[in-house]
């Protein structure tokens, strides 16, 4: 069956080529390309008018000392004994860089030395004579002074032997009293007993002279040697008073002789605490004086320069020895800006700094912070005119914690400042913004 043609095809046939793509209906696969690029066109305006690039100010500039330059010097000089390091070489705060040897000093503080540890010794010996204990000196005085530790452990044997001399002599004597009292005692005893007896014969006596059978003279010679035994006991009451007397003269000398010998330690031990006092002083001050002989880094940095290079050539006091560059954990860049770019740069701005001696796509870049703006510009005497600024690293390194790549004062530094930030449709209109302020407007 033959297919009959639509009336609009049949209308078609009789028009120019022109109207009938006029009257024709598009395809679908062109209007799906059409609403595509749409769409595609329509993304990316909305991604360029939302997505942001930094706009950067570019400087050159160099990595300098955070910190002036170290000046090492001696403060008292002597003879340059001992060169240990190189120029260029980096060293640690508090390492020693040269020896310069002061033989007068050194020989001193051996002599005040000495003196100091015998009047420790003679210290420890007073101690032990004051507090009747024995004597013992520290360590290090008897490792170091052996004969000073000798001569005090001599002396004070002698002076406890001479001591212990006399309390015997004084105990003795305290014993002797006593064994004299304990024999008037017992002829106290005898003697009362005997009196005792005598009272009662006298008494039975007397009652027989009454009655005559006794005569009267037996009874007088009773009573007259009662009267002689209680002389005797008397006497020997009298003996033994004076016996205690003895005894306690002889204590109490003992502990007399005890007290003076321990004031005269005591005196002579705060005569040794304030010569000790003194000599601590003088030791401290020379022993500084000899440790400034090793002349040591005040800083972490770099050597660079060393002024003396004779081993045993003679070192001015205060005269320079050498010279440090710091290095710190915070780098400072200075860098040159042109006029052009100065007016975005504020203060506190962020900063990339890439090290011109490592490869940035390898290790990337600092990050920084401008600190400085320079007040006026620069001349460089070439027609050039710049301003300086300053630029604070955030770390003194590049790399990992692991592999940490320095970065030393004298190295050349690219700076990007983060001035501010544009979209990327900014940057597309910018040309026709830029034509649409100057259109119009020639002569």
């Amino acid at each position: 069956m033959s297919q009959i043609p639509s009336q609009k095809n049949k209308d078609t046939d009789f028009m120019s080529e022109l109207d009938a793509a006029a009257h024709m209906r598009p395809a679908m696969p062109a209007i799906l390309m059409m609403l595509t690029i749409m769409a595609m066109f329509t993304f990316v305006i909305i991604w360029a008018s939302k997505s942001e690039i930094e706009e950067l100010t570019r400087a050159q500039g160099q990595v300098v000392p955070s910190q002036d330059i170290q000046i090492v010097q001696s403060l008292e000089g002597g003879v340059l004994e001992d060169i240990l390091v190189t120029e260029g070489e980096q060293v640690t705060q508090g390492q020693i860089l040269l020896r310069v040897s002061d033989v007068q000093f050194a020989s001193k503080e051996r002599g005040t030395e000495a003196k100091f540890m015998a009047l420790q010794a003679q210290k420890a010996r007073l101690r032990a004579e004051i507090n009747s204990a024995p004597f013992s000196a520290a360590s290090n005085i008897t490792d170091k002074y052996p004969q000073i530790v000798a001569n005090e452990r001599a002396l004070y044997n002698s002076r406890m032997k001479e001591l212990r001399g006399a309390h015997q002599i004084l105990d003795d004597r305290a014993a002797k009293a006593q064994a004299e009292m304990n024999e008037a005692d017992a002829q106290i005893n005898r003697l009362s007993d005997s009196a005792t007896s005598l009272q009662e014969e006298l008494r039975i006596t007397q009652d027989l002279v009454k009655t005559r059978a006794v005569p009267k003279l037996e009874a007088l010679r009773l009573e007259r040697e009662l009267n002689d035994t209680r002389g005797q006991i008397n006497a020997q009451q009298e003996r033994k008073r004076a016996l205690q007397a003895e005894k306690r003269g002889a204590l109490n000398e003992k502990k007399n002789i005890t007290d003076r010998y321990r004031s005269e330690a005591l005196s002579e031990l705060s005569d040794v605490e304030t010569q000790l006092s003194a000599l601590q002083e003088e030791l401290t001050s020379i022993g500084d004086r000899v440790q400034r002989t090793e002349i040591k880094s005040p800083a972490d940095g770099i050597i660079n320069r060393i002024a003396v290079k004779t081993i045993g050539g003679v070192v001015e006091p205060a005269k320079p020895l050498a010279e440090i560059v710091p290095l710190s954990d915070a780098l400072k860049i200075v860098a040159k800006v042109t006029p052009e770019d100065i007016a975005f740069l504020r203060l506190g701005m962020k900063a990339k700094v890439k090290i011109t001696a490592y490869d940035a796509q390898k290790y990337g870049s600092v990050d920084a912070t401008l600190s400085r703006i320079g007040a006026n510009s620069i001349s460089d005497g070439q027609g050039n005119v710049y301003f300086e600024i300053e630029v604070k690293a955030s770390k003194n390194y590049l790399g990992t914690e692991e592999n940490k790549l320095p970065i030393m004062p004298g190295m050349v530094a690219a700076v990007d400042i983060i001035t501010g930030k544009r979209t990327i449709l900014y940057y597309l209109l910018k040309p026709l913004m830029r034509a649409r302020e100057s259109i119009f407007t020639e002569r």
